[in-house]
C-alpha cells in the first residue's frame, strides 16, 4: 500500500470453508487504518469463479490537491466451481476439506501436493490465460513496452464492470 500499486494480486490461500472471507475483511480494515487506502471489493464476485476485481482508493499525500490514480486488486480464492480436471473433483470427493483444509499438518503427501498444485494452476490459468492473450495485443498496438501487469489488471476489471 505504501508504494501505491497500480495492480496488486492478492491470493488468499487460507483456510475458509464457510467463505467468510475473514483474511480479506481483514486485509481491508488493515489497510484503511493503517494506510487511509480503502479498498472497494465484492466477494459475491467469487460465487461464480475464483476471483473478484477491486478497486484501490489512494489517499492524496499530504499537501497534494490531487487525487492520486486509482489501483486495481485482483483476488484470488481457491475454490472448485465444477469446471476442474476430473482427478481434482475426485480429490474433493476424497477429501471433503480440500481446497480448504486445515493449515496446521503442513506434512502434505504426493495426492494433496498434486491437488493444491494442479489447483493453482487451473486457476491461474482460468484467470489470466484470457487476459494476458489481450493485454499483450493492446500493449503491442499501443508500441508500449511497460510492465504487462498493470494491462492485465485493466482487462479484468473492464470485464468485471462490463459483467454488471
Amino acid at each position: 500500500m505504501r508504494r501505491r500499486c497500480a495492480c496488486i494480486v492478492a491470493i488468499d490461500v487460507g483456510e475458509d470453508s464457510k467463505n467468510q472471507f475473514g483474511d480479506l475483511g481483514n486485509a481491508i480494515r488493515k489497510c484503511y487504518a493503517d494506510f487511509g487506502v480503502v479498498i472497494d471489493i465484492h466477494a459475491e464476485d467469487l460465487k461464480n469463479g475464483y476471483s473478484a476485481v477491486g478497486r484501490v482508493i489512494y489517499p492524496s499525500r499530504d499537501g497534494a490537491s490531487e487525487q492520486p490514480p486509482e489501483g486495481s486488486l485482483i483476488y484470488i480464492k481457491p475454490s472448485l466451481t465444477g469446471t476442474e480436471p476430473a482427478d481434482l473433483l475426485n480429490y474433493k470427493c476424497t477429501h471433503p476439506g480440500f481446497p480448504h483444509e486445515s493449515t496446521a499438518d503442513q506434512w502434505f503427501d504426493e495426492s494433496q501436493f498434486e491437488s493444491y498444485r494442479k489447483l493453482g494452476h487451473h486457476i491461474g490459468k482460468a484467470v489470466f490465460d484470457a487476459a494476458l492473450i489481450e493485454a499483450i495485443q493492446r500493449q503491442d498496438m499501443a508500441g508500449d513496452r511497460s510492465p504487462i501487469l498493470p494491462w492485465i489488471c485493466e482487462i479484468l476489471r473492464e470485464r468485471r464492470d462490463g459483467a454488471t
